[in-house]
């Protein structure tokens, strides 16, 4: 072999390397992106998915059971493998790189994750007692809390922020949250309540750093803004009122109930643990 004909094989051989490599490159990222969370999720050519649920004794905080599989479908092969059994998530949490997850072990709860190339599972944190459930995350944090009952609403205490970085708990809710809804790092939680009057309603970062905090009914977030309805008495007579304000909770102005209304049949398209 001549020295020309051999550079050009080595030429050849360094392009068909790096085009080797952006093409593992552009595969892995069609099939990861940022935190998801849902009931399903679908990422690249991959849906994750909650089968053989069972949740029973709702109403009994002692005996109550909650167990589901998490299972992964290739849009590829069309086939369906299991991920986890008897997990307690509440919603399922992948970026497509690691599936995060919670299960009771003997009597803690424990947050796992799960490279979802190796399948290697390794252990985030445990906390004593049974019946936690993860049911969101970003990049950077885990939420999660334990069911504390049911009936017209759910209703979970001991909500806490996980940093995944420091490895350390950033803060626990010290009221029964009923609502949870995580969107564009921020998050919304609304005290438990299965009446129609105010309860806490807070606004804060995704570290749980509050931000803005009322009494409300309920609110959500949508299309960059913070959506909420209050009631009020007055010699004996309700009234609703509704507003919307900035992501800062300033700019806050009054909007018609039709409009509150409108909005939240059109972006209510959220992960709550109602």
């Amino acid at each position: 072999m001549n020295k020309e004909f051999k550079g050009i094989a080595v030429i050849f051989m360094c392009i068909a390397f790096i085009l080797s490599l952006s093409l593992v490159s552009e595969k892995v990222s069609a099939n990861t992106q940022k935190m998801k969370i849902g009931h399903k999720v679908e990422i690249g050519n991959y849906v994750y998915k909650f089968t053989d649920v069972k949740d029973d004794n709702q109403d009994n905080v002692d005996d109550y059971t909650y167990e589901a599989t998490i299972a992964q479908y290739s849009k590829v092969t069309k086939k369906t493998i299991n991920l986890v059994k008897k997990a307690t998530s509440v919603n399922i949490v992948t970026n497509g790189r690691a599936l995060y997850y919670s299960k009771n072990k003997a009597d803690k709860s424990v947050i796992y994750k799960m490279d979802l190339r190796t399948k290697k599972i390794s252990k985030i944190i445990s906390v004593s007692g049974n019946n936690y459930s993860i049911f969101g995350g970003t990049d950077n944090y885990l939420y999660f809390g334990r069911y504390a009952g049911g009936g017209i609403v759910m209703a979970y205490e001991n909500v806490f922020i996980y940093n995944m970085k420091t490895k350390k708990l950033e803060r626990r809710f010290d009221y029964l949250v009923g609502y949870f809804q995580l969107k564009d790092k921020r998050i919304l939680i609304n005290e438990a309540h299965s009446d129609a009057d105010n309860y806490i309603l807070e606004l804060t970062t995704e570290s749980g750093k509050r931000i803005f905090q009322t009494d409300a009914i309920y609110g959500f977030l949508a299309n960059g803004k913070l959506y909420y309805m209050q009631t009020f008495y007055k010699n004996g007579n309700e009234t609703l009122k509704c507003y919307q304000c900035d992501l800062n909770g300033k700019n806050r102005k009054r909007i018609k109930e039709k409009t509150f209304n409108e909005y939240q049949e059109k972006y209510w398209n959220i992960s709550n643990i109602l």
